[in-house]
């Protein structure tokens, strides 16, 4: 099965605030599903824009 959201914005908007959009969706998403979320976290070498740990089954 395969599921697709697709999102609608102007022209105007810039990739900056795309992609700020979509972090917000994926995380709104993420708590629904139980998980915490920790959004722009640098580790080493690299920047993560989401992390997420399940609250009952912590991996």
């Amino acid at each position: 099965m395969v599921t697709m959201i697709e999102i609608g914005v102007s022209d105007n908007v810039s990739t900056t605030e795309k992609g700020k959009l979509l972090e917000t969706l994926g995380r709104e998403v993420l708590e629904t599903m139980q998980y915490d979320v920790i959004e722009e976290i640098r580790l080493t070498g690299i920047e993560v824009d989401l992390l997420a740990k399940h609250r009952m089954i912590p991996k």
